[in-house]
């Protein structure tokens, strides 16, 4: 029987961490889950339109002021 060689121990090792890459894929490369980022007060209460961006901006810079 052959001794296998360096090179073909780590072709091998190679093909058995490529094939984990692959059957993990999904696991491994899943896209980082979005920050939530919650409304200011004023804008949960319901006052005001949410998609109003001007309005969103004056609501968070007068309550930092």
């Amino acid at each position: 029987m052959a001794v296998p060689s360096s090179s073909d121990v780590f072709i091998l090792a190679l093909g058995v961490v490529l094939a984990a890459i692959y059957l993990f894929r999904d696991q491994l490369f899943a896209p980082s889950k979005p920050k939530t980022v919650s409304l200011s007060t004023k804008l949960s209460e319901g006052d005001g339109n949410p998609r109003d961006f001007i309005a969103k901006m004056k609501n968070g810079v007068s309550t930092l002021m």
